[in-house]
């Protein structure tokens, strides 16, 4: 009995143009992808999802604040001294 694949017609050779020109993955992270993951950045992003609330996002501000960057911690600071 021939089981189908899911490969069965696949253009890997776009899937894998599309993988690092949209998404910057490298061979090595394209054929690590479950099929789950490249449906997921496959799929349009939902148009009825609306912009962000308000709650959401001071949710992830008290996550990821912003922190001062010191003088000396700074990239250009640091290209300043050679």
């Amino acid at each position: 009995m021939n089981t189908p694949t899911i490969a069965a017609g696949m253009d890997w050779a776009r899937a894998r143009a599309l993988a690092a020109a949209r998404f910057g993955l490298g061979p090595r992270e394209f054929w690590a992808l479950s099929l789950a993951d490249w449906r997921a950045l496959c799929a349009p992003l939902s148009s009825d999802a609306g912009p962000p609330r308000r709650a959401d996002l001071e949710a992830l501000c008290a996550l990821f604040p912003d922190r001062p960057i010191h003088r000396a911690d700074h990239p250009m600071h640091l290209m300043e001294q050679e």
